[in-house]
């Protein structure tokens, strides 16, 4: 995947967890953004290169897999070092990333048929790990960067799962989609919102900003997903 550099190394990792509090809110946010923006390019080259017919589906699929499965075996490597932090709270999510990446390890989909099978086990394991994230409580939850670079990673998978089950369908797709014209209004508030992190006065307004960040970023990740997704 294009965008594997953007998850937290395990050398640099302890440094995030100690200043991830309000002195480092903004490059963690501008973080956040900038990932957003180059992750709705990627997709939109993956997407055009099935249109055009210049990439083979299966193909792309497999591409798709190891690119997941790179990013989650970091993941496990920085989840590893919480541990130790959090009393075995991660557990649960340290399971279901073990799963997708059985799911993951599946042989080449040559056919519809075989793609299917595999995308519904795929995306079963994403929701489970969606779900582990759901149950952490504020007192073992994620670093804020961690946590949304996962969401982008998983939320990007399903886009090109769509956009490969309709290719598998045969069906025709647009080639010329404007996702950064369809994107601008959601970077402009992030980016926005991100700087009221930054300026926010106590601990409880900034926890207030950062709920209002994350809402903002789901509705960004819906809205990318109808975008690379119409017919």
């Amino acid at each position: 995947m294009g965008d594997q550099g953007h998850w937290i190394h395990p050398a640099r990792f302890g440094h995030l967890i100690k200043n991830k509090t309000m002195e480092n809110s903004g490059s963690i946010t501008e973080s956040i953004v900038d990932g957003l923006r180059k992750a709705a390019d990627e997709l939109e080259a993956f997407r055009l290169q099935l249109a055009l017919g210049k990439a083979d589906a299966s193909d792309k699929f497999e591409e798709m897999k190891t690119g997941l499965n790179t990013f989650v075996s970091g993941l496990k490597g920085n989840l590893n070092k919480l541990k130790a932090l959090s009393e075995n709270k991660f557990e649960s999510l340290r399971t279901a990333i073990e799963e997708l990446q059985v799911q993951l390890a599946l042989g080449k989909a040559e056919a519809r048929v075989h793609y299917e099978i595999q995308e519904k086990k795929i995306l079963a394991a994403i929701k489970k790990i969606e779900k582990s994230l759901e149950k952490l409580t504020e007192e073992t939850t994620l670093p804020p960067q961690l946590e949304n670079e996962l969401k982008r990673e998983l939320t990007k998978a399903r886009i090109k799962m769509e956009i490969l089950r309709l290719r598998f369908q045969m069906k025709k797709m647009d080639a010329k989609i404007e996702v950064k014209g369809f994107m601008k209004e959601h970077l402009e508030s992030l980016n926005k919102l991100g700087d009221k992190i930054k300026s926010a006065a106590s601990p409880k307004e900034q926890k207030g900003k950062w709920n209002h960040f994350n809402e903002e970023m789901k509705e960004a990740y819906e809205h990318m997903k109808t975008a690379f997704t119409k017919l």
